[in-house]
């Protein structure tokens, strides 16, 4: 009835308008007071204010600091493009709960190129989500709300041929810190965002020098050493008192075997304290020493935060061993180095390995 008198009310007022004012409107006919038409006015703003935005519900994250990347050693992780955990301000933003359209009634959309994936967002007032407002929201939400469908479209900056994606159900995608890339033109999946244009960029990870690869010495004081240990929770207990092997030490793990440094050609030794990247975009620092009565062998990746985290280790128990650290002379590769408490003797010694996977393992042989 409201409805039919509305339409009435607007009638009249147009055929006033048209025929200078030969007919009026009374109340019978719908016409509303100044009242009336104010109250109708502020519920009319008000149901615009208060209603769900364009294509489903979305989910707000405040502003503050997140930690971009993955954890260094993660299986298949790539270290030449994702950050080691590297702290990030971002502001507060509001992103949508599944991909577009984001509606429980209409199946995802997967065929969507990058400049319309910018064109869908931005036609509902919103627009394509950065790679770290994406990362974020995986994390918070969890990898299995992000990774079940296409991989996604990120905003990226410049005209390059290709742009940022994120997820996707692939073995090696499907991380909320993996970083993949697609011809701009590829048909996938998006996701929008709203707020202020994101000013945070993804930090650049650190690149190594092809000539830089391998094993070198490692400048670090004492306390340094026995903070990296103290910030491994795997390795803390070792720190307070751990000392590193000096070169008599060393040298001490050789005569157990009836050997000296002269004596062994086919390897070249490496101080307690070392610096090793065994592939371009892995920096890890190994050390080997004592806490205790037992020889300590660690492998620690240094974050983008100043903290360690743990990659392998092996805990000697006997008493008074000690280590000695290498690499090969013949046949060299920088994913292997060498160790040993008694040269040439069996299970006293082995290799640290980086392998294909990216993980670092300690060998016994």
């Amino acid at each position: 009835m409201l409805a039919s008198l509305r339409a009435t009310g607007a009638l009249c007022l147009l055929l006033i308008g048209s025929i200078g004012g030969l007919f009026g409107c009374d109340k019978a006919f719908g016409r509303q007071s100044s009242d009336e038409l104010a109250r109708s006015s502020a519920a009319s703003a008000a149901s615009k204010v208060e209603a769900p935005p364009p294509g489903g519900p979305m989910t707000r994250f405040e502003s503050g600091t997140v930690r971009a990347g993955s954890l260094p050693g993660t299986p298949l992780r790539d270290p030449t493009r994702e950050a080691d955990l590297v702290p990030i301000k971002i502001d507060g933003f509001e992103i949508d709960r599944a991909p577009y359209p984001n509606e429980a009634s209409r199946p995802e959309l997967t065929q969507g190129d990058y400049a319309g994936a910018i064109a869908q967002c931005e036609s509902r007032g919103k627009r394509l989500c950065s790679e770290l407002e994406w990362e974020h929201a995986c994390n918070k939400a969890g990898v299995e709300a992000f990774k079940a469908g296409a991989r996604e479209w990120t905003l990226t900056d410049g005209t390059d041929a290709l742009a940022g994606t994120r997820g996707g159900a692939g073995q090696g995608s499907a991380r909320c810190g993996a970083r993949t890339t697609a011809e701009r033109t590829a048909q996938l999946g998006f996701r929008c965002c709203r707020g202020a244009a994101p000013k945070s960029a993804y930090p650049t990870p650190p690149a190594s020098e092809p000539g830089s690869l391998g094993a070198r010495p490692l400048e670090l004081s004492l306390d340094a050493m026995r903070k990296a240990l103290a910030d491994v929770k795997e390795l803390a207990a070792w720190a307070p008192s751990f000392q590193p092997f000096s070169n008599s030490d060393a040298d001490a793990a050789l005569r157990k075997g009836k050997r000296s440094r002269d004596g062994i050609t086919a390897w070249t030794f490496l101080p307690s304290a070392t610096a090793w990247t065994p592939a371009s975009g892995d920096e890890l620092i190994v050390l080997a020493g004592r806490s205790g009565a037992q020889a300590l062998v660690a492998v620690l990746y240094p974050l983008g935060d100043g903290t360690y985290a743990h990659a392998a280790s092996a805990i000697l128990r006997e008493q008074d061993a000690t280590v000695a650290l290498a690499q090969r002379v013949i046949d060299p590769t920088p994913r292997e180095l060498l160790w040993t408490s008694c040269y040439g003797c069996p299970n006293e010694g082995g290799a640290i390995r980086y392998g294909d996977d990216r993980r670092v393992v300690i060998e016994f042989r």
